[in-house]
């Protein structure tokens, strides 16, 4: 039962999916970056985004797997992650370039690509002597990112209506909720057997630094 948990937070909280979690916080605590956006335009800017950080990855993994190039869909060696990396490699980088061309994206989400495209090739690096958690990576990331967004875009608190009542939830409260999930996956990929400790301890400095290195660029 506890693998089928550990299993499921893995699932949930893959790394691929940490850039549309990164999009839907900077929704939450500061809506009016994509105030220049029509509700169209701001659809198929997450439609192609979440395609191409998350949704080609996955076919071309899918294909690799089908092919023989790797051994399973959870790269237990690290010989198994090297084509997935330089698949999600183009990706990001391929994002990473539009969205600093881009006028009219908001910094945020450019520091925070870049920042994980960084971590992303630094984590290819180590790859070549040992593993590194590429989960951790992404929560790593996404905790430094969100420090950067209320540091920088923030009102201190998110308001929301519900059912005629307004409630305010404090940004804190977030960032603890963000601690906490990120000790969830740090353990489950422990439970799943599938890291020892010092990889996932090096993949959320990874995904910090990263996250760090970014800012000093786009800021």
């Amino acid at each position: 039962m506890l693998k089928v948990f550990a299993n499921l937070v893995s699932i949930i909280f893959h790394p691929l999916y940490i850039l549309t979690y990164a999009y839907g916080l900077l929704l939450l605590v500061n809506p009016f970056q994509f105030a220049n956006y029509t509700k169209t335009e701001q659809g198929i800017f997450f439609i192609s985004m979440v395609m191409i950080s998350a949704v080609i990855p996955i076919i071309g993994v899918l294909m690799m797997r089908f092919l023989g190039l790797i051994n399973g869909l959870e790269m237990k060696n690290r010989r198994d992650r090297i084509g997935p990396f330089i698949i999600i490699g183009i990706c990001y980088l391929w994002l990473t370039v539009n969205f600093i061309n881009s006028n009219q994206i908001s910094d945020f989400l450019t520091s925070f690509m870049l920042g994980a495209t960084i971590s992303l090739f630094v984590g290819f690096v180590i790859n070549v002597f040992e593993k590194i958690s590429l989960h951790t990576i992404g929560m790593g990331g996404l905790l430094a990112g969100y420090i950067i967004l209320i540091n920088k875009y923030s009102y201190g608190s998110i308001s929301f209506v519900w059912s005629g009542t307004e409630y305010n939830i404090h940004l804190m409260l977030i960032f603890v909720l963000l601690l906490l999930i990120s000790g969830l996956v740090a353990t489950a990929r422990l439970i799943l057997g599938a890291h020892i400790p010092r990889e996932v301890y090096g993949g959320f400095l990874v995904g910090l630094v990263g996250q760090v290195i970014a800012m000093r660029i786009i800021f």
